[in-house]
């Protein structure tokens, strides 16, 4: 099993990062990743909804529409769920293959899209004072050590940034994140990436001069579960989430950070 100092590690070796990304927003595209996470089926449906409700809450969007940035929206699966609660939403990825097919798919006034390398953001494409970030398995393909800086430079004076991401404590992240090539490439995991243990991703967003207003282990519903079972399913999920030690591995991590006022 990976160390966490290995899993930070390989985190900071990213020579080349952004042409594998790009690459990897072309296997999705050509439907690989879309298929292997599979946001389409009905457990799927249930997973989106789920961080779509975390992400709303969390950025405070129930009562209050406001400008909000989108850290590598992909397809514009979450950008499309997002903006019916924003004043405005700049939507960014790094590859332009995956904009083009989120362009293609959202025409909506709300929604601007940039082609943005989310390690060297620039302010000018992107914009400023943002009151809210949001990003879905996004995090795990960055050097945070890079991004944060710069995200602070962005945003509004306590602003609410939410992100989902995969668990490592998960023993199927794990087994995605390993170093066996066979596994990365079933699950169209690119060179780079490398998920995060909760209190890791914590600790990053704390040494940065973000608060952390929660961060979770959560949701294990898994995109194969049939529709059929997708009730007893639920109720598991639920008991599952509720109990202290097996919570620990549930598949995914909320982090809930702000800004510094």
């Amino acid at each position: 099993m990976r160390s966490l100092h290995t899993a930070s590690a390989r985190r900071k070796r990213r020579g080349g990062a952004p042409d594998l990304e790009v690459a990897h927003g072309r296997a999705i595209l050509d439907g690989r990743g879309e298929d292997v996470w599979n946001w389409s089926s009905p457990a799927g449906q249930q997973r989106l909804a789920k961080r779509v409700r975390l992400f709303v809450q969390s950025l405070g969007l129930e009562h209050e529409a406001k400008r909000v940035l989108e850290l590598g929206c992909g397809t514009g699966l979450y950008t499309e769920k997002l903006v019916p609660f924003c004043s405005e939403l700049v939507a960014t990825d790094i590859s332009d293959s995956l904009i083009a097919e989120a362009e293609r798919k959202l025409r909506n006034g709300r929604v601007r899209f940039v082609r943005q390398n989310l390690e060297r953001i620039d302010p000018e494409s992107t914009g400023r004072d943002f009151r809210g970030v949001f990003g879905c398995s996004v995090l795990h393909h960055l050097d945070l050590d890079e991004t944060l800086p710069q995200l602070k430079r962005i945003v509004a004076p306590g602003a609410d940034l939410a992100f989902s991401e995969p668990n490592l404590l998960n023993p199927q992240v794990r087994l995605i994140f390993s170093r066996f090539e066979w596994a990365r490439r079933a699950w169209a995991v690119s060179e780079t990436e490398m998920a995060f243990y909760p209190w890791e991703l914590k600790s990053i967003f704390r040494r940065h001069g973000f608060e952390v207003v929660e961060c979770f282990p959560f949701d294990f519903m898994h995109p194969a579960i049939p529709a059929a079972l997708l009730s007893p399913a639920r109720l598991l999920d639920a008991l599952l989430e509720r109990t202290p030690a097996l919570r620990l591995f549930a598949g995914s991590c909320f982090i809930h950070a702000r800004a510094p006022q």
